[in-house]
């Protein structure tokens, strides 16, 4: 549960603070292109909200909600 309460803020302050546009339009588009880049932005941030949570797990910190 804690996964899905962190992806939402993360997405909600990414967004507040514009660096998500960044990293899509500056950083992936004109590398990878339009879909790819898409693609690819999805994917690093669910391995960036999955690699918190297993840092998490492996620590023994289980945040209940």
């Amino acid at each position: 549960m804690f996964i899905y309460v962190f992806a939402e803020i993360m997405g909600i302050l990414l967004g507040a603070t514009g660096a998500s546009v960044f990293i899509y339009e500056k950083v992936l588009v004109p590398v990878l292109g339009n879909y790819p880049g898409s693609l690819a932005y999805a994917l690093l941030y669910v391995l960036f909200c999955w690699s918190i949570v297993h840092i998490l797990y492996k620590k023994g910190i289980y945040v209940k909600i």
